[in-house]
């Protein structure tokens, strides 16, 4: 197109263009300051040469929408603002970009729903001026230091942030997202907005501990999420006001040691991951009262000894235990026999020592189930006396890396309901279950899919 220094189409006459793309013009440095004032969604991505917006930027009195992304030379906003109808502004690998449209007059960053700013290294603070209500969304901001009072609201003491200021606080935040910015270290003082139902915070490695003052006022939070976040050591206190958390996700902190001794939210939990926390001892206790809870993944845990004396949640459908190499609780005792709506149970690198699942040694399992996998027991020789031939909801059985796995069969036979059988890294079974020669190949030929892997 011969595009050298700038966009000089007459966009302008276009007075019915309500979505507008600009993308991979790698010369492209401004663009011109006649636009389609009916222009609803603009997007511009990968004009790495891209150095400003037109200054006529607020005119635009119907844009809705704006995302910019891989544009490194975009260093700031136009000094007039943003057209006071947007809504979304999400800016993706602006690596230049310095400042976000600030002031309480010209930013017009109070009529956002929604902030999404990610991979924006030379960002260092966030405006003073933020919505009431907001959907925010931070990430791989790795200058970012601090993030302004706006995000709190003041503590009951009065000590917080917002009134004191001069700023207006986010009364209506429902989603934040801090990820992967390691230089921030502080979240500021008060609590965060009662409305506030999502909350993640991932990467941060310098951010100091979350507090449970900061979550006092939290009843509506419905997901928490905390990813590679050494300074948390522990959630006392954290956790007591979140009656309606459906989801906590806790992965690589290995500062956290406990839970704490109250044990979990346990109106509506539905979701438990943890993963990756090397020094974590044991899981929450009064687990059986986690009646709600319906899915439970617990992986890399190997400070993890034992379980719950109590048990496990009554009413879980899907569980996960891998890679708890010191778990000491014996299989038999976990009580799986009492989750009577289990349908899928994968225990994977766990239980060293165990050697076989044998009669007088016998894990019954619940019925419901209907996907088991059995990984990584390194000892494992024996599976006969599981009970399979009682799963009569069973359809998928995989097995996998159990080289001293000799046998798997009940002599009742797999129950008539198996679907798919899975061998993988078996040698003994799998020389057993080799087709047409094997010796136990007449036992499982019936089944519709099997695979059998080196």
């Amino acid at each position: 197109m011969g595009l050298r220094r700038g966009l000089h189409v007459d966009l302008h006459s276009l007075n019915a263009l309500t979505k507008l793309q600009i993308e991979a013009i790698p010369e492209l440095a401004r663009i011109g300051e006649w636009l389609p004032l009916e222009l609803e969604y603009w997007e511009t991505y990968n004009c790495a040469s891209l150095e400003e917006l037109p200054k006529g930027f607020k005119r635009l009195k119907s844009l809705k929408e704006l995302r910019i992304g891989h544009c490194p030379n975009l260093v700031s906003f136009p000094e007039t603002g943003l057209p006071p109808t947007l809504r979304v502004l999400v800016l993706n690998d602006c690596e230049g970009l310095k400042l976000l449209p600030h002031g309480r007059y010209n930013g017009n960053l109070h009529f956002l729903e929604r902030l999404h700013v990610w991979n924006c290294p030379s960002l260092v603070c966030f405006p003073d001026e933020l919505p009431s209500t907001l959907q925010l969304e931070i990430g791989v901001c790795t200058n970012l230091k601090a993030l302004r009072d706006t995000i709190m609201q003041a503590s009951s003491s009065g000590s917080g942030s917002g009134s004191g200021s001069g700023t207006r606080s986010i009364s209506h935040l429902e989603v934040l997202k801090k990820n992967r910015c390691p230089s921030l270290k502080t979240i500021p003082p008060g609590n965060f907005p009662p409305s506030l139902k999502q909350l993640e915070i991932w990467n941060c490695e310098l951010l100091e501990p979350i507090s449970g003052q900061m979550l006092c006022n939290n009843a509506e939070l419905e997901c928490l999420k905390m990813w590679n976040y050494p300074n948390l050591t522990t959630l006392d206190g954290c956790l007591d006001s979140l009656t309606h958390l459906i989801k906590l996700e806790i992965l690589d902190c290995p500062g956290l040691e406990f839970f704490p001794l109250n044990g979990l939210p346990n109106a509506n939990l539905k979701e438990l991951w943890i993963e990756n926390c090397e020094n974590l001892k044991s899981l929450p206790p009064q687990m059986q009262n986690l009646t709600s809870l319906q899915t439970l993944y617990v992986r890399y845990c190997p400070s993890l000894v034992s379980l719950p004396e109590g048990g496990l949640a009554p009413n879980l459908t899907s569980l996960r235990i891998e890679y708890c190499q010191n778990l000491q609780t014996h299989l038999s005792d976990w009580g799986l026999h009492r989750l009577t709506s289990l349908k899928a149970f994968r225990i994977s690198g766990a239980c060293p020592d165990v050697v076989s699942f044998r009669e007088n040694d016998c894990l019954p399992l619940p019925r419901s189930l209907t996907w088991l996998s059995v990984n990584e027991l390194q000892n494992l020789e024996y599976l006969a006396f599981l009970g399979l031939q009682n799963l009569n909801s069973l359809k998928e059985l995989l097995i996998s890396d159990c080289p001293e796995l000799r046998s798997f069969l009940p002599d009742e036979g797999l129950p008539a309901t198996l679907s798919r059988l899975e061998i993988k890294k078996c040698p003994i079974l799998r020389k057993r279950c080799l087709k047409e020669k094997g010796e136990d190949w007449a036992r499982i030929a019936h089944i519709p899919r099997i695979e059998i892997f080196y």
